[in-house]
């Protein structure tokens, strides 16, 4: 909850003990509070901060605001009582801030682990230039049509406002990275509508090519009062099943035959070690070469997750055995 100027008011001695389920310590009263006005956004992960007269959902309910106080430190949630007696000790308020959520619903923001695009946006598209055709993605692909209409498609979903700096656009070259960039945070801000506070942006098989102009296209970004954050790529593929391909295009799944050496023969260096770009990797367990994917993929930071696949389930056992952590 914000308050509409994106203000709230400093804590003082009333904020001792507020909000706990417990009552306070026998001979402490309440003193009147003096609001004071402190800018929301300088509010840091060191503070501790008092959310009151706010609903949230417990034991299967919604709260009426005059029931629930809220605490967190360093991005999580506390317990008011045991932040008492530390700050005791500490000879400090409980609360370094109380913001006044106004009645309304606080609630954890959805991560979407797996967001393909949004809001006319194709995130496998992205790092095709405006003259250039899309990587064929097979003939039942919803990608398959003329060249002049996917370009004209392309062209007129291009519309959301500049939010790249002038230096990314000193290239006339480089038009469709600018373009590229901007498509991300247009979906940044309209994810961020819906709950969701950060996501992965998720690109589906593609060619070589595509992944090596991916550690171009989309870098991590934190988060704002207007956009969502955007975490580490999610690769769903091309080290899928030949039988569970889905939507991706069949003639450009492979198998990881050399284990971690064609994982980055295909994703590239630079996205895999480099930038760091990845955060998920979505692979068929059985195929030839996977457990030794699964290990370098693993010891880069980068979480497994097992999909589009026809594994036995002593060969998922294995994958997670190897590290798979997702399916």
């Amino acid at each position: 909850p914000r308050s509409e100027g994106g203000c709230c008011r400093l804590a003082d001695d009333a904020e001792w003990w507020s909000g706990m389920s417990s009552p306070g310590p026998k001979g402490l009263k309440r003193k009147s509070a003096t609001p004071q006005v402190f800018d929301i956004e300088k509010i840091t992960l060191e503070h501790v901060v008092q959310y009151k007269n706010i609903r949230i959902l417990r034991d299967g309910r919604l709260t009426k605001p005059c029931e629930q106080y809220l605490w967190t430190k360093k991005g999580k949630i506390i317990d008011p009582e045991r932040r008492f007696w530390e700050a005791a000790r500490e000879k400090k308020f409980a609360a370094d801030v109380v913001v006044d959520g106004e009645g309304l619903i606080i609630a954890p923001g959805y991560i979407d682990v797996q967001l393909n695009g949004a809001f006319g946006v194709d995130f496998s598209s992205l790092t095709h230039t405006y003259g250039e055709p899309e990587i064929e993605r097979g003939e039942d692909a919803k990608h398959d049509q003329p060249r002049e209409r996917r370009k004209r498609r392309r062209t007129a979903s291009f519309n959301a406002p500049s939010e790249i700096s002038d230096t990314e656009k000193k290239e006339p070259q480089d038009a469709w990275l600018s373009e590229a960039r901007c498509h991300i945070q247009k979906v940044a801000k309209g994810v961020l509508q819906h709950g969701v506070t950060s996501f992965c942006p998720t690109v589906i098989t593609s060619a070589p090519e595509t992944y090596k102009r991916l550690a171009r296209v989309f870098e991590r970004r934190n988060g704002d009062r207007s956009h969502a954050s955007v975490l580490g790529l999610h690769l769903e593929g091309p080290f899928i099943s030949r039988h569970k391909y889905g939507a991706h295009p069949p003639n450009l799944v492979r198998e990881p035959k050399r284990g971690y050496s064609t994982v980055l023969e295909v994703y590239g260096c630079e996205l895999v070690e480099g930038k760091k770009a990845i955060d998920i990797v979505t692979i068929a367990p059985e195929l030839p070469g996977s457990p030794d994917a699964i290990k370098g993929l693993l010891n880069h930071g980068i979480v497994v997750s097992c999909g589009h696949s026809m594994a036995s389930l002593d060969e998922a056992e294995k994958a997670v055995e190897h590290g798979a952590t997702m399916v």
